[in-house]
């Protein structure tokens, strides 16, 4: 499974230097890689707070050809996030139809792999020398610790977010997405295996884990899914659990099932549009309206197109 990858059983950092196009070795200490993240707090478009940790240019280059680098591994079917040709689009085509639904959203997921489970990683699955996994886990991780001692509002988000381990999987990485599935492989497997004896079909996408099936999920299989997952250290976001039966709307990962079992765009998506393109100020929100209509038009083709909504505007 992890030969494929370049990274395999590296031990030079001449080599891994090479491989990352790294012409300037401070880009090996530790220290010089922190000075290149910034974290901040985010609101996504739909009001809700998200922490991110953005890497510089020349730092986001390195992280995209880790990510190329990762890629290299073959996944299993279930995996969809950070997996080429797959999205959140495609993780909710494969559940369509008149199913029986449950999903679980594990809590601060990102923030809740310690650097030390991304090191290890690198270190037993792929092989590497345990320098070479000290590099490769910098430019994957951040420590927030200093950081929040000069932010209140990143005081704030750790503490509402009840996030333990400040130095972890970075959250604004391009690799971060198949290191969240990567470090936590030995889990997922054995949910699926679980799923599997059941004849229940399971995906994931990065923090959601979606399964489904035209027979009923029992009680028992549920509180499983939830102990295994508990078991490894992680906490439930136990708001977003979500059961559904056949004839209920379902939400899966922004998309929404509906009763017929088809995709749809989803009731919220539809309303931030429509306020956008009634405000009155469409000069200012039309890259916002742009951006949302796009995401809507990537669900359903039927959805009308950024410059019908902007030639209706100004007529």
């Amino acid at each position: 499974m992890f030969e494929k990858c370049p990274l395999y059983s590296m031990k030079s950092k001449k080599m891994l230097c090479e491989i990352l196009r790294i012409s300037d070795k401070k880009w090996l200490k530790k220290s010089h890689v922190q000075q290149n993240i910034k974290p901040f707090i985010d609101i996504n478009f739909f009001g809700k707070k998200r922490l991110i940790e953005s890497p510089k240019s020349p730092l986001k280059t390195i992280q995209k050809k880790i990510k190329n680098l990762l890629l290299k591994i073959e996944y299993p079917d279930y995996v969809y996030s950070g997996v080429k040709k797959k999205s959140h689009i495609d993780n909710a085509k494969k559940h369509k139809g008149i199913k029986y639904i449950y999903k679980v959203d594990i809590k601060a997921f990102f923030p809740s792999i310690s650097r030390n489970k991304v090191y290890n990683f690198f270190l037993d699955y792929l092989k590497t020398s345990p320098d070479i996994a000290d590099c490769l886990t910098n430019f994957c991780t951040y420590d927030l610790t200093d950081s929040i001692e000069k932010s209140k509002e990143l005081q704030e988000f750790i503490k509402i977010k009840k996030i333990k381990k400040l130095n972890h999987l970075c959250t604004g990485s391009s690799p971060s997405s198949l290191l969240s599935y990567l470090t936590n492989v030995e889990m997922f497997d054995e949910i699926n295996k679980l799923a599997l004896s059941k004849d229940i079909e399971m995906t994931v996408f990065v923090d959601d884990i979606i399964f489904s099936s035209f027979d009923k999920i029992d009680k028992l299989f549920r509180k499983k899914i939830l102990s295994i997952i508990k078991s490894y250290g992680f906490k439930i976001s136990e708001g977003k659990i979500k059961y559904y039966t056949r004839r209920q709307v379902k939400k899966v990962t922004g998309v929404i099932i509906n009763k017929n079992g088809n995709i749809d765009v989803p009731n919220k998506l539809r309303m931030k549009i429509n306020k956008l393109f009634n405000n009155g100020k469409i000069n200012n929100d039309e890259e916002n309206l742009k951006g949302c209509v796009i995401a809507a038009r990537q669900i359903s083709n039927v959805y009308p197109n950024i410059k019908r909504f902007i030639f209706n505007k100004s007529t």
